[in-house]
């Protein structure tokens, strides 16, 4: 039998978040930058177990040489849910920007994370990424265009599980326009397919997701400082497993304030 948690419903929730960054010169080229943020998210009418929350840490060095930019960064995440750990992610992420002039950019990297789940070892994996990234503004810089690819994989650490992990590959396209001095439009729109790495122990299939994400918004700045973000997501996932099947509406308004 179905628990409510595994049956479609709905809910409102309410979050609360802070960050701060840090970019020090060391010379003209090299720079020093780090960062830390959190946030809790919190449901309003049921469901309560799947509150959530996490910190987020960074801190590495940039070059900068002539148009391009090489950086390389420690991360560190933790994650909670109803109040108790649910995953740890430890590793680094090395990136190449190149700015061909001031209206278009490219960017290769590589993104490695050893991810812990301190309730469920069996889960434990070791992901890497490789990804390329590009960004191309129109005449006057009103318009941007941007996008990606990327391929990865994902290894669990117990070899009695391969079905828990996989290899990925997806794209992300996306634009924003200035609709006025303090009003931008964007939409970005992603894809990603995973395949598993074994026969699910139950189910006797190897499990293929698709999954496709698409996020509409705004960004409003009303006054100095202060940012709202009006925003619609949603998240499709579509699964040769049924119990693996989901689709999902968000819509949210995020006010910040920046220092």
């Amino acid at each position: 039998m179905l628990t409510s948690a595994s049956r479609q419903q709905s809910d409102a929730f309410s979050s609360v978040g802070a960050g701060i960054g840090v970019r020090h010169p060391l010379s003209k080229e090299w720079a020093f930058i780090a960062g830390l943020n959190g946030n809790k998210r919190m449901n309003n009418k049921h469901e309560d177990t799947f509150d959530a929350g996490q910190v987020d840490g960074h801190a590495g060095f940039v070059r900068t040489y002539g148009k391009d930019d090489f950086s390389a960064v420690l991360q560190y995440n933790q994650m909670w849910v109803d109040n108790d750990r649910y995953r740890e992610a430890a590793g680094f992420t090395t990136q190449w920007q190149h700015n061909y002039d001031a209206r278009n950019q490219s960017s290769f990297y590589v993104q490695y994370a050893n991810l812990r789940y301190p309730s469920d070892d069996l889960r434990n994996a070791d992901r890497i990424v490789f990804g390329a990234n590009f960004a191309h503004a129109r005449p006057g810089l009103k318009t941007v265009y941007y996008g990606g690819v990327y391929l990865g994989e994902e290894v669990v650490k117990d070899d009695t599980v391969p079905h828990l992990g996989h290899v990925l590959s997806g794209i992300r396209l996306g634009a924003q326009h200035e609709l006025h001095r303090v009003v931008k439009a964007f939409v970005n729109l992603g894809y990603e397919h995973r395949r598993y790495s074994g026969e699910h122990p139950l189910l006797l299939r190897v499990r293929e997701d698709d999954q496709w994400n698409l996020i509409v918004g705004m960004v409003w700045n009303p006054a100095k400082h202060w940012v709202v973000t009006p925003q619609f997501q949603y998240a499709d996932n579509r699964s040769n497993l049924e119990i693996n099947r989901f689709r999902r509406e968000l819509v949210s308004v995020t006010v910040r304030r920046e220092f």
